[in-house]
């Protein structure tokens, strides 16, 4: 085969490589047309990733709406004006500018019905984000234990599973809440008139992982897209932030690989702003598909998920608003992290969202901070430095190319392209394309210049610059 330009193998050429990569790649096998894909076999998506020039936003999920009575308690919680001072500041220092927060923690906002919103902790994370000029997407989860009829966990817990519904008796009590929100933080008269106010607002977590049917969940989209539209019609619904959508893990018995189309398909989804969301939303963990992990499950996932949309007439933008590794190895981490981020940018998506901020308790290193004790400045990992790299280098960019097997070209409006290159494999040799003398910088953010004839690629990405 003969790469054509910077690499990117052309007509028939693309097809005969997937199938070679296909074979080497354990993890994936697709099923039929419009069906799962069933981890554990082999093979990937039909076609390679391109996203045709489309810019790509990174930003990073946070959990400092976490407050005790959502999913997440205990000593990993950030509740003190301080933390929200800290933890915002390193948003910051990473050079996003959007984070996913369970901002909409009806839990920790409305604990007793009736009694009231708490909304002190959440004008704080909002104006201090704001004034970083740090965008908050919103997502709407968990429910209140009263709403749900979930029982109460003990305090001793430091993770409670909370995917449940409200009942539909307290349907008023719900929109009444968004409304408050969304006019809250909003645009609208009576919001708190911040810099960066919140114009995204996602409906639940991981609902094909949850006990309930597509139709109730398609009830309750439905009445949340109302009720956010009415307090801003120029806010974005995003939903359903599937956990695996398409893709069947082995052993899971949880997921629901086909949640997507029975939603689409749902008689309470239908009315004159069908589907009743603007933006598609999922998540995906390249480690969780096979015996190592697999960039290519991306494309699993995201096939499917333009196919359904495909199938019932749609045209929406789609968003990876989680991923991430939590390697026990942090350098490993790290590397992993520009890996996942560079594949899943060139495959189309107009927002990605590393997870997360911080890590949780053990295994949970999701995070490029450390679990440092609330009140004290958190420690950068080196995570943190490789996806501050990453950022700082293609993340004002007009697309990323998908060139071959750790190759990607990420196009800048104004500037020459970046590369974000390992090795896969034995071979550890600069790509042709590159000539003369380069900039690159590695995943600890560290800066070196040399000739092209000195440059030997290995697992560890780096990005590459020509210089003049």
């Amino acid at each position: 085969m003969k790469d054509q330009g910077d690499g990117l193998l052309a007509g028939s050429s693309r097809r005969d490589f997937l199938q070679t990569l296909g074979a080497g790649l354990p993890g994936l096998a697709l099923l039929g047309p419009g069906g799962a894909v069933q981890a554990g076999g082999r093979g990937i998506p039909e076609r390679l990733p391109e996203n045709g020039g489309r810019r790509v936003q990174f930003g990073i999920n946070s959990f400092l709406g976490n407050l005790g009575r959502s999913e997440l308690r205990g000593p990993v919680l950030k509740t003190t004006p301080a933390d929200r001072t800290n933890y915002l500041d390193a948003v910051r220092a990473l050079g996003v500018h959007s984070i996913r927060e369970t901002f909409m923690d009806w839990s920790d906002i409305e604990p007793v019905r009736g009694g009231g919103y708490l909304l002190d902790a959440f004008d704080d994370i909002a104006t201090k984000a704001s004034s970083r000029g740090i965008e908050i997407e919103a997502l709407c989860y968990p429910f209140p234990d009263w709403a749900t009829g979930h029982p109460a966990a003990s305090a001793d817990k430091k993770f409670v599973f909370m995917g449940d519904l409200p009942k539909r008796n307290y349907e008023g009590d719900f929109r009444r809440f968004i409304r408050k929100m969304v006019s809250r933080y909003g645009t609208g008269p009576g919001s708190l008139g911040l810099k960066t106010p919140t114009r995204h607002w996602i409906f639940f977590n991981e609902p094909d992982i949850c006990y309930f049917n597509a139709h109730d969940y398609a009830w309750w989209l439905k009445v949340f897209y109302e009720e956010v539209k009415s307090a801003d019609p120029a806010a974005r619904v995003i939903a359903p932030a599937l956990a695996s959508p398409g893709v069947e893990l082995a052993g899971d018995t949880r997921i629901n690989a086909t949640f997507l189309d029975q939603v689409l398909a749902a008689g309470e989804l239908q009315g004159p702003h069908y589907p009743y969301f603007d933006v598609l939303d999922f998540h995906n963990y390249p480690q969780g598909y096979g015996t190592r992990p697999n960039v290519y499950a991306l494309n699993a996932a995201y096939g499917y998920v333009t196919k359904a949309l495909h199938r019932h007439h749609l045209n929406l933008p789609i968003w990876l608003d989680e991923t991430g590794d939590n390697s026990k190895d942090f350098n490993l981490q790290a590397e992993r992290v520009v890996k996942y981020l560079a594949h899943a940018a060139s495959l189309g998506f107009e927002r990605i969202n590393l997870h997360g901020l911080w890590d949780f308790y053990p295994p949970e290193f999701w995070g490029v901070l450390e679990n440092t004790p609330s009140g004290e400045v958190p420690v950068r990992k080196p995570s943190f430095f490789a996806f501050q790299a990453l950022v700082s280098k293609i993340g004002k960019n007009r697309g990323v190319e998908f060139l071959g097997p750790g190759r990607y070209k990420a196009l800048r409006p104004s500037a020459e392209p970046v590369y974000v290159l390992w090795s896969e494999g034995a071979n550890t040799q600069t790509p042709c394309f590159l000539k003369g003398r380069l900039r690159v910088t590695n995943v600890k953010n560290q800066q070196a210049e040399m000739d092209a004839a000195n440059l030997k690629l290995s697992e560890s990405p780096i990005f590459v610059e020509r210089l003049p």
